[in-house]
This record gives structure tokens, C-alpha cells and sequence, in this order.
């Protein structure tokens, strides 16, 4: 009974190691427009795409890279298939990139004011963040991968943006920064 056991065990450890549990996985944000998915290019081979559930609207099916467009599509989770067939008309494996569509965040941050002894402020962008974005402080003129924004001007708004990896971007979000605090001005001292 024992020995049974002990076999059952290790055939389900076989079994789930054999598994390959990574799918590659991609986040959209809602309304962003067109996303790029590739495989290498094998002469005389086609590749047939497909999206499942069906969404998006793809071009340059049959090619070895297509354009998904991704605009007016649900949230959720989708699944982007390619299946490559070679010249000896043999398909082959197909490939997956779970995509999952998300709403559009909000972008945040937070502001250390400037002090009496201290001109400046500092932006730190807390939402959303993540690798490979872009941060704007100026509407999205300029872009910069860290959160932090340093030896900002006081007695100013500034309209943060945060840009994802795919080129989404969130709506502008104004962020105050108060003046400078100005110490009293103290008369001088009198005596007798």
C-alpha cells in the first residue's frame, strides 16, 4: 500500500513539473490603441492568428508579426494564439501571450513642499507604476523613467501622466505645489 502511494506521488510530481506553467502575459491598458506580437520568420512558413475570446481587430495575418488594436475592447483576459505552418504544409506548436485588458489607471503622486529653509518641492508619482513606464510631470512634453522629481518650482501646478510600456497613457492629473513659506518679519528689538 505504501510502495502505491509512493509511486501515485511521484508520477504527479512528474506530471506537474513536466507542465510548463509560464504563458508569456501582456496588461493593456482600456483604450490604448494598437499593440505589435511577433514570432521569428521562417522562410515559406505561414502563421495563422487568432484572439479567444474574439476581440481586437488584426492586421497583417498570415505574417510572422501582426498588429492587434486593441481600441473599444472589454476588460478581461485574452488569449493571442499563433500557429506557424512550414513549407511542407506540417503545423506546428501554437504559441500563447495571455493579454489582459485593464481600465485605464489613474495617475498620483505625492509633493514634499518646500520649506522655509528649502525653495524647491519634490514630485513623487506613486500610481500606477511598473516596469518599463514613462513619467510626465509637464502634460507629457518630457518623460522620464524614475518616479521622483526633484527641485521642482514652487507656486505651481504641474500635470502628471504616466506612460505604460505599450505607449498607453493615463489622463493628466494637476498636482499643487505651494509657495515657498516665508518666515515673519520681526520688528527690531527696542530698549530703554
Amino acid at each position: 500500500m505504501k510502495t502505491n502511494f509512493i509511486q501515485k506521488l511521484f508520477f504527479m510530481l512528474v506530471v506537474l513539473f513536466g507542465l510548463n506553467f509560464s504563458n508569456a502575459q501582456q496588461t493593456i491598458w482600456q483604450g490604448c490603441a494598437t499593440a505589435t506580437y511577433s514570432v521569428t520568420n521562417t522562410a515559406g512558413s505561414t502563421y495563422a492568428w487568432s484572439v479567444t475570446p474574439s476581440a481586437g481587430t488584426i492586421s497583417g495575418n498570415t505574417t510572422n508579426a501582426i498588429g492587434i488594436d486593441w481600441t473599444g475592447v472589454a476588460t478581461g483576459t485574452y488569449t493571442v494564439s499563433v500557429t506557424e505552418t512550414n513549407s511542407n504544409g506540417c503545423p506546428g506548436t501554437p504559441q500563447d501571450v495571455l493579454v489582459t485588458i485593464i481600465a485605464t489607471p489613474t495617475a498620483a503622486a505625492t509633493v514634499t513642499p518646500p520649506t522655509c529653509s528649502v525653495a524647491t518641492a519634490t514630485i513623487e508619482v506613486t500610481a500606477p507604476i511598473g516596469t518599463g513606464y514613462q513619467y510626465s510631470i509637464d502634460n507629457g512634453v518630457t518623460w522620464q523613467s524614475s518616479t521622483t522629481f526633484a527641485n521642482i518650482a514652487a507656486n505651481t501646478t504641474y500635470n502628471v501622466k504616466v506612460k505604460s510600456q505599450t505607449g498607453c497613457l493615463t489622463s493628466a492629473t494637476p498636482v499643487v505645489v505651494i509657495p515657498q513659506p516665508v518666515g515673519p518679519t520681526t520688528s527690531p528689538i527696542t530698549f530703554n
